[in-house]
Protein backbone atom coordinates (compact mmCIF):
# COMPACT_ATOMS: atom_id res chain seq x y z
CA UNK A 1 0.00 0.00 0.00
CA UNK A 2 1.43 3.36 -0.93
CA UNK A 3 0.08 5.46 1.95
CA UNK A 4 -2.27 5.01 4.83
CA UNK A 5 -3.34 7.62 7.36
CA UNK A 6 -5.71 6.81 10.19
CA UNK A 7 -7.25 9.56 12.31
CA UNK A 8 -9.46 8.74 15.27
CA UNK A 9 -10.94 11.39 17.54
CA UNK A 10 -13.87 12.09 19.80
CA UNK A 11 -16.01 15.22 19.49
CA UNK A 12 -18.50 15.44 22.32
CA UNK A 13 -20.20 12.05 22.35
CA UNK A 14 -19.55 11.31 18.67
CA UNK A 15 -16.63 9.17 17.52
CA UNK A 16 -15.07 9.88 14.13
CA UNK A 17 -12.64 7.75 12.17
CA UNK A 18 -11.05 8.83 8.91
CA UNK A 19 -8.97 6.71 6.58
CA UNK A 20 -6.89 7.85 3.65
CA UNK A 21 -5.84 4.98 1.45
CA UNK A 22 -4.14 5.66 -1.83
CA UNK A 23 -3.14 3.50 -4.75
CA UNK A 24 -3.17 -0.24 -5.14
CA UNK A 25 -3.73 -2.33 -2.04
CA UNK A 26 -1.27 -5.11 -1.40
CA UNK A 27 -0.84 -6.47 2.09
CA UNK A 28 2.18 -8.22 3.61
CA UNK A 29 3.73 -9.19 0.30
CA UNK A 30 0.50 -10.71 -1.00
CA UNK A 31 0.32 -11.24 -4.70
CA UNK A 32 -3.12 -9.70 -5.09
CA UNK A 33 -3.71 -6.10 -6.11
CA UNK A 34 -7.01 -4.23 -5.76
CA UNK A 35 -7.66 -1.03 -7.73
CA UNK A 36 -8.91 1.64 -7.77
CA UNK A 37 -8.72 1.99 -4.03
CA UNK A 38 -10.61 3.92 -2.71
CA UNK A 39 -13.56 3.20 -4.99
CA UNK A 40 -17.13 4.30 -5.48
CA UNK A 41 -18.13 1.23 -7.48
CA UNK A 42 -16.17 -1.23 -9.61
CA UNK A 43 -12.84 -2.66 -8.42
CA UNK A 44 -10.44 -5.00 -10.18
CA UNK A 45 -8.59 -7.74 -8.32
CA UNK A 46 -5.48 -9.18 -9.98
CA UNK A 47 -2.99 -11.87 -9.01
CA UNK A 48 -5.64 -14.55 -8.52
CA UNK A 49 -6.07 -18.04 -9.81
CA UNK A 50 -8.96 -18.11 -12.29
CA UNK A 51 -12.30 -18.21 -10.46
CA UNK A 52 -10.67 -18.19 -7.02
CA UNK A 53 -12.97 -17.75 -4.04
CA UNK A 54 -13.24 -14.10 -2.97
CA UNK A 55 -14.72 -13.02 0.35
CA UNK A 56 -15.72 -9.48 1.34
CA UNK A 57 -16.01 -8.71 5.07
CA UNK A 58 -17.19 -5.47 6.68
CA UNK A 59 -15.74 -4.04 9.90
CA UNK A 60 -18.37 -5.80 12.03
CA UNK A 61 -17.06 -9.16 10.76
CA UNK A 62 -20.07 -9.84 8.56
CA UNK A 63 -19.35 -11.64 5.27
CA UNK A 64 -21.09 -9.84 2.42
CA UNK A 65 -22.41 -11.40 -0.77
CA UNK A 66 -20.64 -10.34 -3.95
CA UNK A 67 -20.61 -11.20 -7.62
CA UNK A 68 -17.42 -11.18 -9.63
CA UNK A 69 -17.01 -11.18 -13.39
CA UNK A 70 -13.82 -12.88 -14.53
CA UNK A 71 -11.35 -12.05 -17.30
CA UNK A 72 -8.56 -14.64 -17.07
CA UNK A 73 -6.91 -14.20 -13.66
CA UNK A 74 -8.57 -10.85 -12.97
CA UNK A 75 -11.93 -10.37 -11.23
CA UNK A 76 -14.12 -7.26 -11.42
CA UNK A 77 -16.42 -6.67 -8.46
CA UNK A 78 -19.22 -4.07 -8.18
CA UNK A 79 -19.30 -2.48 -4.73
CA UNK A 80 -21.71 0.26 -5.79
CA UNK A 81 -24.52 -1.01 -3.54
CA UNK A 82 -22.42 -1.02 -0.36
CA UNK A 83 -22.35 1.67 2.29
CA UNK A 84 -19.19 3.80 2.42
CA UNK A 85 -16.59 2.32 4.76
CA UNK A 86 -13.59 0.06 5.14
CA UNK A 87 -13.83 -3.56 3.98
CA UNK A 88 -11.47 -6.53 3.89
CA UNK A 89 -11.23 -8.49 0.68
CA UNK A 90 -9.83 -11.99 1.24
CA UNK A 91 -8.70 -14.67 -1.19
CA UNK A 92 -6.43 -17.69 -0.98
CA UNK A 93 -3.69 -15.40 -2.33
CA UNK A 94 -4.02 -12.85 0.50
CA UNK A 95 -6.08 -10.09 2.10
CA UNK A 96 -6.38 -6.42 1.15
CA UNK A 97 -8.02 -3.40 2.78
CA UNK A 98 -10.55 -1.70 0.54
CA UNK A 99 -12.14 1.71 1.10
CA UNK A 100 -15.63 2.29 -0.37
CA UNK A 101 -16.57 5.95 -0.79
Amino acid sequence: MDKELFIHYLHGKKKYQYFYISGIATIDGNRIAVYPNPTSGLVSVTGLEAHAEIELVDMTGRTLPLRASWHGNEATIDLGGLAPGLYLLSTSAGTAKLLKR
